[in-house]
């Protein structure tokens, strides 16, 4: 092959494989495993969840996500895994917020613990 002739085959490959056309089916078909995998599963409608509901239903699906994702394309498996420890985050600081004993001190929880472990020890007691 001469020189002129694979000039012109390098220039004839170019075109081919920068043209939008050849672009948007190599998207296509990188993109095809990856939806493929994800099949989001959304709430019956008219249903009203709570914050940690829809978070938990959120980690829930991804997972799942991460299970198809781990051996088709580790990298996004990664990235979803990031995703869930966010999710938990934000999962447990809802539940922090929510729990009853936010304000109460350490020593009105050890105070409250004694008085439950002497109402079983009397209990205990009467029962001996």
């Amino acid at each position: 092959m001469c020189n002129a002739c694979r000039d012109a085959k390098r220039e004839d490959s170019r075109e081919r494989s920068n043209s939008a056309e050849v672009r948007r089916e190599k998207q296509i078909q990188r993109e095809a495993p990856k939806s493929a995998s994800a099949d989001p599963v959304e709430p019956p409608s008219g249903e009203d969840l709570s914050q940690i509901e829809l978070l938990e239903e959120m980690l829930q699906q991804s997972r799942t996500l991460v299970k198809g994702l781990l051996s088709s394309d580790p990298a996004r498996a990664y990235l979803q895994l990031r995703e869930q420890r966010e999710i938990i985050r934000e999962i447990a600081a809802l539940k922090e917020a929510s729990s009853p004993t936010k304000g109460v001190t350490l020593a009105d929880q050890l105070a409250a613990a004694r008085a439950e472990r002497e109402k079983r020890e009397a209990v205990r007691a009467a029962g001996a």
